[in-house]
């Protein structure tokens, strides 16, 4: 008989861990507490129209690793991605500089503005070449990756050593200093991600310059649809509206299957979970599990933070809107007068404008979106306001009122050309998903903090697997599918299996007695 997995949530890292598990030779069953499958990577519609709340672009496009493993769970097809003229605009003081998906023009732009940063742009531009084709350990777990590959990959790595140390330790604002000119340190300094290290900056931008980063079309949906019917294909099982409560452990500790909340048991070899941990911790395992790796940072809140968000949503119409932001996607802008959010002061707007992807347009119509960055630490206002809901909705909308008249005062717009169609808090994303303190991604990878590249093992219990973009800083999507990928690589190891690399048409055996 086919030995069996169980995964705890249906978001993409329950979603994709499954594909892994279906074609590694196993039988599967995801368990998922919402009506529908995608977690975080959602969408829903209002008035009308499709809000997209995570894909705003993704990495990995069209060749290497990252690639191959976006084809092996039919995330989306190569041809079926777009890729736009310029990563977006970044206005600061009368000043615009366009960020080109080209690395020619995108160093060109940067002399325009700045000509008197001609020897730092040039060895910016240098790093973003060399530092992209940077290899990382991603095809296999470290801690079961055959000696042979981690050689390999380390003898690789030699070249970009110095600058990856170099770099991993400065913060992006930090780097932005090296520049004279004030659009060029505003651009450097907010440039995704802007939370983290001047090294993920330049590695991120290195796959938008060189166009191997670009926008799946119909996104988050459309994606997640193709993880849902490729993993159903494959002989899955999804089970929605079910909640795990418990985990069967036996008497030597090991996890033989999970407990619903309608006390239905559903016996496994092994578990997989992919939610967030403080709920696996507070709701499912008991406190003889702690993982210190995870809970030592929780209690370091100022050294490692969590990004949550506020995003207003307007309905706009295509052709003017497109106009108005000069047919750019991403539009971010320095704010003359901050606009208070939570326990923040928000001095800058970023504007997305989906008109790029016809699947987003109906009756000419579409949505223009605002998203405001908010730490995890911002969390209790918004939960104690909920208390009181007429006080939280007055919030919301005052936000929206004022986001909305900086927009209009910014793009020239006439009142009725922008019509609030939704707004949502840190306290909607943890309502809804149960993400810690409404985040959307876990710890940042910030150039203050250690980085987390999780074992899997959780201690004391066997045959159960820790997943899900929590388990690798900084998170988001590509994370959440390495570790998807691992944990079933770890598994077939215990099964003594081969893991299998359809893309490839290729199998990695996985040594024994590793």
């Amino acid at each position: 008989m086919k030995r069996k997995i169980v995964i705890i949530g249906g978001g993409v890292g329950g979603l994709t861990a499954g594909i892994y598990a279906q074609k590694s030779g196993f039988d599967s069953i995801i368990i998922e507490k919402l009506p529908v499958v995608g977690g975080l990577c959602a969408t829903w519609f209002r008035s009308g129209l499709e809000i997209d709340g995570c894909i705003h672009w993704i990495i990995g496009t069209r060749e290497g690793d990252l690639n191959n493993m976006w084809n092996d769970v039919g995330a989306f097809k190569n041809d079926d991605v777009i890729y736009l003229d310029n990563f977006g605009v970044y206005k600061y003081k009368g000043e615009t500089v366009s960020i080109y998906q080209d690395i020619d023009k995108l160093e060109q732009e940067f002399l325009r503005v700045a000509p008197e940063d001609e020897k730092e742009i040039k060895r910016f531009i240098k790093y973003v070449n060399t530092i992209y084709k940077m290899p990382l350990p991603v095809n296999y777990p470290l801690n079961i990756i055959p000696f042979d590959e981690l050689l390999k990959v380390g003898i690789k790595e030699l070249p970009f050593l110095h600058d990856f140390l170099k770099l991993r330790k400065m913060s992006s604002a930090q780097y932005a200093t090296k520049f004279k000119s004030p659009i060029l340190r505003y651009v450097i300094k907010n440039m995704p991600p802007a939370f983290g290290n001047a090294y993920s900056m330049i590695y991120t931008l290195g796959y938008v310059a060189h166009r191997n980063a670009g926008i799946p079309k119909g996104g988050s949906r459309e994606f997640v649809n193709n993880l849902k019917n490729n993993y159903l294909k494959l002989g899955g099982e999804i089970k929605t509206n079910k909640s795990v409560t418990d985990v069967l452990i036996n008497e030597k500790g090991v996890c033989y299957g999970v407990r619903l909340d309608d006390n239905t048991e559903i016996e496994s070899n092994y578990v997989i979970s992919t939610i967030d941990p403080i709920v696996l911790y507070s709701q499912i395992l008991s406190k003889n599990f702690y993982d210190a790796s995870i809970f030592k940072r929780w209690k370091r809140r100022a050294q490692y933070d969590s990004p949550s968000g506020v995003m207003v949503t307007f309905k706009v119409d295509s052709a003017r809107i497109s106009e108005a932001l000069n047919h750019n996607y991403i539009y971010r802008y320095h704010l003359k007068k901050s606009i208070s959010v939570g326990k923040s002061h928000v001095n800058d707007l970023i504007l997305r404008n989906y008109s790029y992807d016809e699947k987003f347009i109906k009756n000419g119509k579409v949505t223009l979106t605002v998203l405001i960055d908010q730490k995890n630490y911002d969390f209790a206002y918004w939960q104690d306001l909920y208390k009181d809901q007429k006080a939280y909705k007055e919030d919301k909308m005052r936000i929206a009122l004022e986001v909305k008249d900086n927009i209009i005062n910014e793009l020239k717009l006439d009142a009725e050309q922008l019509e609030i169609i939704d707004v949502f808090t840190p306290k909607t994303l943890n309502r809804y998903t149960g993400a810690y303190k409404g985040s959307y991604m876990p710890f940042e990878l910030s150039h203050k903090n250690k980085m987390l590249i999780h074992n899997g093992n959780i201690k004391g219990l066997k045959n159960f697997y820790f997943g899900g973009q929590w388990a690798q800083m900084p998170g988001g999507l590509p994370p959440t599918l390495i570790v998807s990928r691992w944990n079933v690589q770890r598994i077939c190891k215990r099964e003594l299996k081969t893991f299998k690399n359809i893309k490839q048409l290729f199998a990695i055996k996985i040594r024994k007695g590793a």
